[in-house]
């Protein structure tokens, strides 16, 4: 069995990436990350979360531990990597902040080169699937935050593909920053969720990577917001496509008292 194949069923990353290439929002499959006590002190133990599946925050699928990645990043930029553990159709862990200000937890998982053959969808390029329907460079992250006390929002990019940061929650809107491999992204396109329909489109980021979404968005289940980017490869590589997607949780009690 195939490395994808093993950390994720056939029908759930096709459930993916027909969300994500654009096959109706209504049946969109989606994977997050959730914080389960988004304010915090010092020392107290916060449960996160890793969901996936079409009704938000409902998981019905659990990633495998030993290929999803999450991390916490403290204010001053240090990083250490949560332990996951499968608790029914999720995966859980426990984050211990052990220090003032804005912490994030971010998930991502980067499946590498996808392609699609007669089987199904398979890891490697086509190098391997010569006569593949499609290969794509396929990458898909998550992130939240946990406020303990008072401080300054952190938003330094994590040189993820993909990635969209909280740069801000000021009275009135949230203020979102998206980055391509560290750099500002201008002109990508910001979707919120929405239980009825799945992802619809706010808006696209400005010349800087920002986007500002106004706070009164949010549901009891905060902001879940979204961006995805493709670029085409050269023909004749060895993929036809990136495919690159980012889901950031906005908790509502953050949202709600900025602090």
């Amino acid at each position: 069995m195939s490395r994808l194949v093993a950390s994720l069923s056939y029908a759930v990353l096709a459930a993916l990436l027909i969300s994500i290439l654009g096959a109706g929002s209504a049946a969109a499959h989606a994977q997050w990350l959730l914080a389960h006590a988004s304010v915090c002190a010092p020392g107290d133990s916060v449960r996160v979360e890793l969901g996936s599946g079409h009704a938000f925050p409902q998981s019905d699928t659990a990633e495998d531990p030993e290929e999803a990645a999450v991390w916490s990043v403290a204010p001053d930029g240090t990083r250490r990597r949560l332990t996951l553990r499968v608790q029914g159709s999720r995966l859980e862990s426990v984050f211990v902040p052990d220090s003032y200000g804005c912490h994030r937890l971010f998930f991502e998982v980067d499946r590498g080169l996808i392609s699609r053959t007669a089987e199904g969808w398979s890891d490697g390029g086509r190098d391997r699937w010569p006569d593949a329907e499609q290969c794509l460079h396929y990458f898909i992250g998550s992130s939240t935050c946990v406020r303990c006390g008072s401080g300054a929002w952190e938003s330094a990019a994590l040189g993820l593909p993909l990635e969209v940061q909280v740069e801000a929650i000021e009275a009135g809107s949230v203020v979102v920053r998206a980055y391509l491999a560290g750099a500002p992204a201008p002109d990508l396109e910001i979707r919120l969720w929405d239980a009825a329909t799945g992802f619809a489109p706010l808006g696209r980021t400005d010349a800087d990577g920002r986007y500002h979404v106004a706070a009164d968005l949010a549901t009891d289940d905060g902001l879940f917001l979204s961006a995805t980017y493709y670029r085409d490869w050269e023909p004749g590589g060895n993929c036809d496509r990136d495919v690159f997607r980012f889901n950031v949780i906005v908790p509502a009690s953050l949202v709600r008292d900025p602090g």
